[in-house]
């Protein structure tokens, strides 16, 4: 069960960060110079 457990929180962080990184890019997409932004 601990294993599961950790592996439940591994996706979890995961999906978090996909889509942490999913509204960054909305943000940059809204800016005009966004092209010149390097992450």
């Amino acid at each position: 069960m601990g294993i599961d457990h950790d592996n439940i929180c591994a996706l979890q962080a995961q999906v978090q960060t996909d889509s942490f990184k999913r509204q960054i890019d909305e943000k940059l997409n809204t800016v005009p110079q966004a092209s010149d932004i390097k992450l």
